[in-house]
């Protein structure tokens, strides 16, 4: 009997499967607790637990990119001295393809089950298509275009030192494990990582990703973070050609996307409609936030003092 390998598409006997994990196992051995992903549901998925069936060819290749990247976030280089922007491209794209197919079985709405339409819904088909084909193709030794990718570094201690939050329709990822967090957007050519700050600026974005390198995130500002990530990729169509214009800034959108972000930490929509930000002081100086602060605020959100 035979089956298909769901990385490369490559047919191969049953016996030549193996299991491929869409978020590396080594995550739970680097992290305190074994870590679990949030869906827009509040569907929690552990690290672990989403795996598809890979032919040993595309499970070793990929295990060799994770290998790199687990030494990556353990060295006070960080995960970029390790990979490069396209292997950390297809890695970051194989990640969201996985999510994003589970997303697209989901129902949103758990109470209503089978009725209620998918967490990704279905006009999306085409999204998944292109991650699919972007995984083949760097699965089976082609070349595929670089992502922008950006390092910051992280706050962690016990029990706090993951996060992990992703928008699959503008192609972006990011995880925080340990003292780094990631961010990378898949086959973006590089383009917003050549962005200047007059760029962002000039469109009406903040200036994150040129003004905040020195910054040590905190959960709540790495959320943020990749939220503006979202923001200026989705202001372009998904895969654009190397060059594509990014368009201006959109406050709705960008709201919309920091409550679901955000809204494990208790915020509602109100409370983080722009210009509300959590990564600027009101001088446009960069601003830290302990872990210690954001476990204050989420004290005092429960309470209804904040």
């Amino acid at each position: 009997m035979t089956s298909q390998c769901s990385l490369c598409g490559t047919v191969v006997a049953l016996s030549a499967l193996t299991e491929e994990h869409f978020l590396p196992r080594w995550i739970s051995r680097a992290v305190a607790e074994t870590p679990n992903i949030q869906l827009a549901n509040d569907t929690a998925i552990r690290a672990g637990q989403l795996r598809v069936p890979a032919c040993e060819s595309c499970n070793a290749r990929f295990g060799q990119t994770e290998e790199r990247l687990s030494r990556g976030f353990r060295s006070p280089d960080g995960p970029l001295a390790f990979v490069s922007r396209a292997e950390l491209s297809a890695w970051a794209a194989k990640v969201l393809w996985g999510f994003a197919v589970l997303e697209n079985s989901l129902p949103a709405n758990r109470r209503a089950g089978p009725a209620s339409d998918p967490i990704l819904p279905d006009e999306y088909r085409d999204l998944l298509s292109h991650l699919r084909d972007y995984v083949q193709s760097w699965s089976k030794g082609e070349d595929v275009d670089p992502a922008s990718a950006f390092v910051f570094r992280a706050q962690a201690e016990p029990g706090d030192d993951f996060g992990y939050v992703d928008d699959p329709q503008a192609g972006v990822l990011g995880v925080r494990i340990g003292q780094w967090a990631l961010i990378v957007c898949v086959a973006d050519h590089c383009d917003q990582a050549s962005l200047k700050r007059e760029d962002y600026l000039s469109l009406g974005y903040l200036p994150v990703f040129t003004d905040l390198g020195s910054l040590e995130l905190g959960p709540i500002q790495f959320s943020e973070t990749c939220t503006w990530a979202f923001t200026v990729q989705r202001s372009r169509p998904p895969f654009p050609p190397k060059g594509h214009a990014f368009g201006y800034f959109d406050a709705e959108d960008h709201s919309e996307h920091l409550f679901w972000s955000l809204r494990r930490y208790g915020y509602n929509r109100e409370q983080l409609l722009w210009p509300k930000t959590f990564l600027f002081n009101s001088d446009m100086s960069p601003r830290f936030v302990s872990l210690a602060a954001t476990r204050e605020w989420a004290t005092l959100r429960r309470k209804g003092e904040l």
